[in-house]
Parts: C-alpha cells; sequence; structure tokens
C-alpha cells in the first residue's frame, strides 16, 4: 500500500484492523513491527527572540508573565504549567522538576535567570504543596483555558501578527535552542520526549547557514531592462524622437 502511494489515514487504518484481528484477538504478534504512520504536520508559526519578549512585555500582570516565560523559557506543555508546586521550583539552583502528564516521568530543568525575580514574588508566603500559579478557586492551580487565553491576550495586546497558542511558545523554545547550536540528544530530554524522531522534526525549521542560492553562484547578472522611451514623451521632454 505504501509503495502504491496510499495515503497515511488508509495505511493507519488498514494497521489498526491487522492489529485487532491478528494481535489482539489470536495474539499472533504480526503487526509487532507495523509503525503507524502519523499524520503530517506542517510548519507551524514560530516566534522570534524578539517576538517574544513583546510578547512577554505585554503579559497584564507578573503572574501571566512568569507563566509565559516559563512556557517559553522552559519549552512547557501547559499541563506541565499547571501542575507545578512551589516544592518544585529552587530560584538558588535555578532548577525546576517538572512531571509529565501522566507522572510517570519527572526531569530537571534549569530556570532562566530573568524569570527567577518574579518566580521568588509568587512563592512568597506559599507553601511548598501549594501550586505555583494560582487560580480564583482555593487550592485549584491555573486552568488551561485560563493559559490559553492570557496567552492569546498577550499575542494581540503585543500585535504580533501570528496566532500565538502554549504549544508556539514550545515549539519556538525548540526551534531557538537549535538554532544556537544545541545538542539534539539533550533538547529531546528537556522536551520530555520518547523518540528522538519527535525532536527531529524541529530540524525542518533549520536552514543551512552556507545556503547559497542558485542566482547567488551567477558572477554577472543581467542588467535589467531600460524601459524604452516613447517619441511622445521624448518631445514633451524637449528630445528629439
Amino acid at each position: 500500500m505504501a509503495n502504491k502511494g496510499a495515503s497515511w489515514s488508509w495505511i493507519a487504518f488498514n494497521i489498526t484492523v491487522l492489529r485487532t484481528a491478528f494481535d489482539k484477538l489470536c495474539g499472533l504478534r504480526v503487526t509487532a513491527g507495523f509503525r503507524t504512520p502519523k499524520r503530517p504536520q506542517p510548519l507551524r508559526d514560530i516566534l522570534a527572540p524578539e517576538e517574544a519578549r513583546r510578547l512577554l512585555a505585554a503579559a497584564r500582570s507578573a503572574r501571566d508573565r512568569l507563566a509565559l516565560g516559563l512556557l517559553y523559557g522552559c519549552g512547557l506543555k501547559v499541563g506541565e504549567l499547571c501542575a507545578l508546586r512551589v516544592g518544585d521550583a529552587d530560584p538558588d539552583t535555578r532548577a525546576l522538576t517538572v512531571t509529565s502528564a501522566g507522572g510517570t516521568r519527572q526531569r530537571t530543568l534549569s530556570i532562566p535567570e530573568n524569570l527567577l525575580p518574579l518566580l521568588r514574588a509568587e512563592m512568597s508566603f506559599r507553601e511548598a504543596g501549594d501550586f505555583l500559579l494560582r487560580g480564583r478557586t482555593p487550592g485549584a492551580p491555573l486552568s488551561a483555558r485560563t493559559i490559553q487565553r492570557l496567552v492569546r491576550s498577550a499575542a494581540q495586546l503585543a500585535g504580533l501578527p501570528k496566532e500565538v497558542t502554549p504549544m508556539t511558545l514550545r515549539h519556538s523554545h525548540a526551534v531557538t535552542r537549535l538554532r544556537e547550536g544545541e545538542n539534539i540528544r539533550v533538547l529531546q530530554e528537556d522536551l520530555g520526549h520518547r523518540l528522538v524522531e519527535t525532536t527531529l522534526a524541529y530540524s525542518r525549521y533549520i536552514l543551512p547557514p552556507d545556503l547559497v542560492s542558485p542566482a547567488d553562484r551567477l558572477s554577472i547578472l543581467p542588467r535589467a531592462p531600460q524601459p524604452m522611451r516613447s517619441a511622445f514623451a521624448a518631445l514633451c521632454h524637449g528630445g528629439g524622437p
């Protein structure tokens, strides 16, 4: 089917049928080595560092600026940000302990230095078990929907012509680090990706620094043709035809 150019969705549907019939019902493990094709992911909007600075500056409060800063500065998912507790952050060592959405894995990230004053202010007079970003309901964190709204609001106030979501900040974090020469394996660990192929997808945003257009290799380019001066125009300016 793949050799005949079948779509990813049709191939994935057939693999699912085979797994159900042969592996789950009969226990044959016929499809154990099959990799289900994934939906092609288009390139998404990425914020340049200057755009990210404008976004954070447009935040309505210090709490919102801290939320945006952690999304962009640490590459967090919105669910990971919501789950952060005061005890997960150590401003003295700049260490942030992040737990995956399923609660099965943890990773330690470095907190950007310029976020430390905001972090210390948010942590003041709070218990280690309290949520770092508190919502309106006592004892509850900011919801994912609230964080999505504050990201969109800051993008509008900053005048960014792009659709900006929390995932935009995570993608921008990853691409910026790759452009600065970050090791792909280190980035994989920091983003919490199980497969390095997931992290390698960000390489599509990176252009080789020595990329040269075929036109740039030409030593002499033809001159642009000069517009012909009509006889009427020449006469109007006192010249001959």
